[in-house]
């Protein structure tokens, strides 16, 4: 699988997951065509992927876990000319807070 960092050059590659590589393959009708719940339910794959592989090869902390994946959906989101890549902007910290969440549990930091 592909490695990403769509991110500053201080943060860590991540393999890409296919719940990432399903929305880019997307066209833009298609893009345009989910509904917002299809979208949103996309999103946060793709957000739990990228944790999960965040987790998986980086280890990390909670904090660390956040900033990778809110930059990669906000980067990926940004490239997106339909209705879903606003969406992924707007939806990446949360998505991304949520996600990491899973993985580090015992943080205290409280983000949205």
């Amino acid at each position: 699988m592909p490695s990403l960092n769509d991110g500053p050059d201080d943060l860590p590659s991540i393999t890409k997951p296919a719940q990432l590589l399903n929305i880019e393959e997307l066209t833009e009708q298609q893009q345009n065509a989910m509904t917002l719940q299809e979208a949103h339910e996309r999103i946060q794959e793709a957000a739990y992927a990228l944790a999960t592989n965040y987790q998986n090869e980086i280890g990390g902390d909670y904090q660390g876990c956040v900033e990778v994946v809110t930059t990669i959906l906000e980067t990926t989101g940004a490239s997106f000319n339909s209705s879903i890549g606003p969406m992924m902007v707007a939806a990446s910290k949360p998505s991304a807070c949520e996600a990491c969440r899973v993985f580090f549990p015992e943080s205290d930091a409280v983000e949205y």
